[in-house]
Order: structure tokens, then sequence, then C-alpha cells
């Protein structure tokens, strides 16, 4: 006789029959034993006696089963009955099998360690990640922060009455990345979103976590999502945090550079500003608040026109551009080039061979995305080829362009290897620098998607200036704007 149960579903329940008259009392004893399945992990040993009643003649007995997290075959158990007493008599079968069928992914599962995170305004919450379970297998899966990047449907940066959400574009930085578990890897891994300072007087406001798109047989487990609080300062600063140098500049290295500031970094840019209270170091002509400004402006343009952002957010500007010949939106973008940066400090030691680590998985899985797939999975070398380059809107020698196409043949490059030597193209960064500017004012400055006219109307001004954003105004009208502004404070 067999049964069989599965892992998740509870105890097994086993019928034992009693035939052939049910008159006076009868005993008998049932006792598991290891089959594959092993006492303990597996299941809880059972060894019961059994009592029929005069005119009983069905009992069942129930063995627990153990829902543990590993992906095994089916394991057995076997059930024997012995020491019949009474009235009754052993009959067949004496021996029965339960099977207890796995219901484990290969993959092991994935979860958040808490459901809940709290952190201070201003800080930076250290989100855990685990991994339970079968570990034989590399896994990956995706986190994100929820996102305010939409204009259509922005949560209100000053306090409202009732409103506990926090914004991506006023309270935290948007964090969105993939998590990698190796072969045999079972540590915990650890990701991090930076919280916003502003002077608003406001409650605990909270934001949420997403894990999704495990791989490779891997499974989500609860808690797969999470609700972080950030906590309110007990007193709020009497101005706009803005309005302060040290956070103007730690908010630009957050808000540009997806990192805190380093300290050495963040006293270079902070003199930048507060020179100017100095009228020995002020350029002559110039009072405290005219130069104050004018190195807001340089400071903010600064990061933008940095080494470490063109490396990273430039890499997915571009890379965007040359997949798809469209600007990335702003969750893709931040997606990307928290990808690019991950860990990455320019001038830091081994920060150049972080970077090139960083780069080379990128477009490897840049190439292996859904929506790259459904557009490049069926074309030809030639067409892959020429619809990158007819993309980037510059031209490519025929001797690059064959280049390319007989790498892909004889396998010495690949789609991704080839995707990057497009997008690194310097005359494609060039073409592309001022679409770029602009679209990192909204992207750093407002932390939103633009909207179509007034991208296009700031690209018309600074084409129109040569890409002179001091004689185009533009950096100084979005960190002077009250939608800047209002991120921080009143």
């Amino acid at each position: 006789s067999t049964y069989t149960v599965s892992e998740n579903a509870g105890p097994a329940v086993i019928t034992i029959t009693r035939t052939g008259g049910s008159a006076g009392t009868a005993t008998v004893q049932i006792a598991t034993s290891n089959g594959t399945a092993t006492a303990g992990s597996d299941y809880t040993a059972v060894t019961q006696t059994v009592t029929f009643n005069s005119g009983e003649t069905s009992k069942t007995v129930n063995i627990p089963i153990t829902d543990d997290l590993l992906n095994e075959p089916d394991e057995t158990v076997n059930l024997t009955l012995s020491n019949v007493g009474g009235s009754g008599a052993l009959g067949t079968p004496l021996i029965a099998v339960l099977t207890i069928a796995n219901d484990d992914p290969a993959g092991g599962y994935i979860k958040f360690s808490s459901p809940t995170y709290s952190v201070a305004e201003g800080g930076v919450a250290t989100i855990t990640v685990q991994r339970q379970g079968t570990l034989t297998q590399a896994v990956s899966v995706s986190f994100a922060t929820s996102d305010d990047s939409d204009p259509a449907s922005m949560v209100l940066c000053a306090p409202t009455p009732g409103n506990t959400l926090a914004s991506s574009r006023c309270d935290f930085t948007s964090a969105f990345g993939r998590i990698t578990f190796a072969a045999g890897d079972g540590a915990d891994k650890t990701f991090k979103v930076l919280t916003t300072q502003d002077s608003y007087v406001e409650g605990p406001e909270t934001f949420a976590l997403t894990l999704s798109n495990p791989t490779n047989s891997a499974t989500l487990a609860l808690p797969s999502t999470a609700t972080v609080t950030i906590t309110d300062d007990a007193i709020e600063p009497p101005t706009n945090t803005v309005d302060d140098s040290n956070a103007f500049v730690e908010q630009l290295y957050r808000d540009f550079l997806n990192r805190p500031a380093d300290p050495a970094g963040k006293a270079f840019w902070v003199n930048n500003i507060d020179h100017c209270n100095d009228p020995a170091q002020r350029p002559p002509g110039q009072s405290a608040a005219q130069c104050i400004q004018l190195s807001r402006i340089v400071t903010a343009a600064a990061f933008f026109l940095s080494i470490e952002f063109q490396a990273t957010g430039g890499t997915a500007y571009l890379t965007n551009k040359a997949a798809f010949g469209s600007r990335p939106n702003f969750a893709r973008f931040e997606q990307d080039a928290q990808q690019v940066g991950l860990n990455y400090v320019f001038g830091q030691p081994g920060a150049e061979a972080l970077l090139e680590a960083n780069k080379v998985a990128y477009y490897n899985d840049y190439v292996t995305r859904t929506d790259f797939v459904n557009t490049y999975g069926g074309v030809s070398d030639q067409t892959y080829v020429n619809t990158l380059i007819t993309n980037t809107g510059v031209a490519f020698t025929q001797v690059e362009h064959d280049a390319f196409v007989n790498g892909l043949a004889n396998q010495s490059e690949t789609r991704a290897t080839v995707l990057r030597k497009i997008s690194e193209k310097g005359t494609f960064r060039a073409a592309e620098f001022n679409s770029m500017f602009v679209l990192m004012e909204y992207y750093g400055f407002l932390r939103r998607n633009p909207d179509n006219a007034g991208f296009n109307f700031w690209l018309n001004k600074l084409n129109m200036f040569n890409g002179n954003y001091l004689d185009a105004e533009m950096v100084k009208a979005f960190i002077e704007s009250n939608e800047y502004r209002q991120r921080f404070g009143p």
C-alpha cells in the first residue's frame, strides 16, 4: 500500500482498516521507520497503539511532515503494523510506504531579513536580503524602492494631513539593483538606501521595498516586500536645508553619484561655496551673495561634468540611447547608473578596476534583458550592428562597421562588447552631451521624468548658447526653482 503527501501539506493522514468483523475491542501498533527520509529532519517518528472499539472499522494516524527549505528528491517513510491485540488479527498489507513529495525550488528561497526597517532622516538604511534552502546554483534577484518620478502622480514634498508616504524625490534616493548569490553562497547580502535631510516638520514617513524576478529556479519567500520608516528629526533647521552648503553638497553626491559624500570631496566643494564669506577670497567686485550664487551653480554643474558621473550615469544614458534610440526614463536610468557605479568612488585605490568589472557585468546583463532580447534576439549580426549605429545618430566608418559584424561572426566580439564599443564612441557622447545635461537637470535636481515641453525648451536654449550652461542660465534656473527647493523645505 502507498501514500503520498506534499512536503508543505501538513501531516500525512494514514488510514488503518479493520475487516472481517468488528465485534469486540482490537488493538494494533503502527510504527514508522526511515526509508530514504530521515526521522527528525524530514518527518517526526511515530510509534502508536491504535484501539478499535466494538463496531469501529476505520482509524486514522497522523504522521507529522517537516516542511524544510531544501530541494531534494521525493523521500519515503516505511509504515509497519504489528502487535495486534484483543479480538483482532493481522491482515494484509502489514507494510506501507509513505512518499513525501518535495515542494522546494532548485534555486532556494530569497527574502528580506525583516518586513520592516527604520532609519533616521538624512541617514542610510541598510537592507538585508537572505537566501535559504538549496544553494547549489547561482541565482540573482532584483530589488527596488517605490518610485515617485512620474510627474502625473507625484507625492507632495510638503507635509500633507493624512499622508505618511515618503517620496523618492524628497525623502529618499531611489534604489534599484540586482543581488547575486554564487553557487553555494548562503551569506546575507545588503544594499543601502539613502534618505534626505529636509527642514519640514513632519511625522514618520514610509516607503516600500520590493524583491522581484528571481532567476535560475529561485523562489521568493516571505517577506518579499518590506516597509522602511523614516523618523523625523526632533528639531528641524529653522531655514530650508538646501541653503546650508554642507547639506547642499551632500545632496549633490546622492542625486548625481548615488552615494554619500566622501569627506575629502565634500570638504573641497563646501569650501568652493563658503570661501565667498571671506572678502579676501572673493573675486574683486563681487558681493558675498553674488559669489555664493555663482559658486553654487558651478558646484552643482560640476557633479554632472565630473569623471565619476560621466563614467556611471553617462554610461547608462548612452547605452540606452544606443540600444533603443531614445533616452531612458528615470527608473531605468537610475537602475543602470547604480549598477555601473556600484561601490565606485573616483580616485580611490582600485576604483578603475572595479569600474571596469562593473561595466563588463553591466553590458553582459544588459543584452539578456527581456526588452533587449525581444528587440534583437532574432536579428542577424548585420542588422544588429546597423540598428545600434542608426540609434546613435552619428557616423561610423565602414571599417568600424565591418569589424563589429566580422567580430560577431568569428566570436571575437559578443553582442555585449559591440553594444559597449558603439556606446563609448567619442563622437556619440559629444552629440548627446547637451541632451544628457538637460535630462540630468530633471533626474538630478528634480528627481523625476521631464515634461517634453520643458525638456525641449532647455535643450534649445543650451544649444543656442553652444552648451554654455552659465550663459543659458540652465543650472541656475533648476537649483533656484521652487520645485527643487521644496524638496528640502518650505
